[in-house]
């Protein structure tokens, strides 16, 4: 029973003595306050310092398209219908057509509007047109 009372005064003397070493306590309101400003930022030399590159790509639910952007300062970013380098946004399309011609398909995708025809697919009021039937063979 001495041994564990000895050993917590001993625990005691240690912590006091360690407490005591510390910084000492602001005395003036002036003091105390200048203890709770952060430290003056030390700027790096831009010379140095090496730039991150970066590269984001998202493929679209929208016709498989693909969004993508690059940036050589790490601002990279992606949503779920967008990515974003440097603050520029990049939105995948909303709408997409798709038409298979006789000489193959034609497809586009749209930011505001799509469109199908007999022969003729529009997206954003730009059209593609399938070949006519007599020259399919």
């Amino acid at each position: 029973m001495r041994g564990i009372a000895l050993f917590v005064l001993l625990l005691l003397c240690v912590c006091t003595a360690g407490a005591g070493a510390q910084t000492p306590a602001p005395t003036t309101k002036d003091e105390f306050l200048a203890s709770l400003r952060a430290p003056e930022p030390v700027l790096a030399r831009t010379g140095s310092m090496l730039k991150a590159f970066c590269s984001v790509q998202l493929t679209c639910d929208v016709g498989g398209y693909v969004v993508s952007c690059t940036s050589n300062n790490s601002d990279c970013h992606a949503g779920p219908t967008y990515v974003t380098c440097d603050g520029v946004q990049h939105d995948c399309p909303i709408c997409s057509e798709h038409k298979d011609c006789c000489d193959g398909p034609i497809d586009c995708v749209g930011w505001s509007s799509c469109s199908a025809g007999f022969r003729r697919i529009t997206c954003d009021g730009v059209s593609d047109y399938c070949p006519p039937p007599s020259q399919c063979f």
